[in-house]
């Protein structure tokens, strides 16, 4: 099992917000309200994104990801007059036509693709983690997303069945190349389940939990898994992941039950069954000594809310 294939699938993105827009027009701007993660596409033209921290100048091919809790805006520059997004989209000069966005007038052709993750959830913070504020993928870095874009766009010029799951997976292989790229750049500053993979033992104890959470497990089956002494995968899981192997198996576990209690209306002892726990009362024991409220009080207060970015 694929740890990162493992969060993504579970954390994936559902009905992301999607759109291309087109404007020609010497000056414009766009301001966005956060988002649990916003990815920017600069197609043709130059735009500069400019959060609290900074500006970052994007040109053809140049993917941004933007992790903030502030607003942000993508504009033809600093001097620029800036337009929440809601007013851009209600405009009268502003044409859609299923996602695609065209505003015409006198200057160059800016072409952009804006896309955002629009789920909640404890599954989403383990798999952003580690990722900075402001992440630019240059053009010329190499990262193989020319296709992906290029699909991104049919799908958005078309309609078809599937298409909003089309969108959302591809969304994800964005989300992929730029996390493949900040961590391979920046490996002091990846995740600790990231940096622990370079280790096979940890790696095994890694694939095994994500692979088989309900499955019951030891220290001591994990290691003969990982073909090392009970001691050593207890001492090297600890010192790259950052807590022992039952910790995070328990903390897995959990995090999954959270995401099943947030998503459904399943019962609470099949959700303890799933999660790997014998009985809902073992379960309701160990997520009250993690959360501090039982799972159906839990459950009532976390109900998904879905924002647009």
């Amino acid at each position: 099992m694929d740890v990162l294939a493992d969060l993504l699938d579970r954390a994936r993105a559902r009905g992301a917000a999607f759109a291309s827009t087109s404007i020609s027009r010497a000056e414009w701007g766009l301001r966005f309200t956060p988002s649990r993660l916003s990815i920017h596409v600069m197609i043709a033209g130059e735009g500069t994104i400019t959060t609290s921290t900074g500006e970052h100048v994007l040109r053809p091919g140049d993917i941004a990801a933007i992790r903030t809790t502030d607003p942000y805006s993508l504009s033809a520059g600093p001097s620029a007059h800036i337009v929440d997004l809601p007013q851009f989209l209600a405009s009268p000069d502003t044409k859609e036509t299923d996602g695609v966005f065209v505003v015409q007038g006198e200057g160059p052709i800016t072409t952009f693709l804006c896309g955002a993750y629009l789920f909640e959830g404890d599954l989403c913070s383990s798999l952003l983690e580690g990722l900075p504020e402001v992440i630019i993928v240059r053009a010329e870095h190499g990262a193989p997303t020319s296709s992906v874009v290029q699909l991104i766009e049919h799908e958005l010029r078309t309609i078809s069945p599937g298409k909003q799951t089309v969108l959302d997976r591809l969304l994800d292989v964005l989300l992929i190349s730029v996390m493949r790229h900040q961590f391979s750049s920046h490996p002091q500053g990846a995740p600790t389940w990231y940096t622990a993979l370079r280790d096979p033992a940890v790696k095994t104890a890694l694939q095994a939990i994500h692979g088989s959470p309900a499955e019951p497990m030891t220290v001591a089956s994990l290691a003969r898994l990982a073909n090392v002494s009970r001691a050593t995968l207890a001492q090297r899981f600890t010192a790259l992941v950052g807590v022992p192997p039952l910790t995070y198996l328990t903390s897995w576990r959990l995090l999954l039950a959270k995401e099943r209690l947030r998503e459904s209306d399943e019962p609470l002892h099949l959700i303890a069954r799933g999660v790997g726990y014998g009985s809902p009362y073992a379960f309701g024991a160990a997520f009250k000594r993690e959360t501090g409220t039982a799972p159906g009080m839990w459950r009532n207060i976390h109900r998904p809310v879905i924002r647009p970015f």
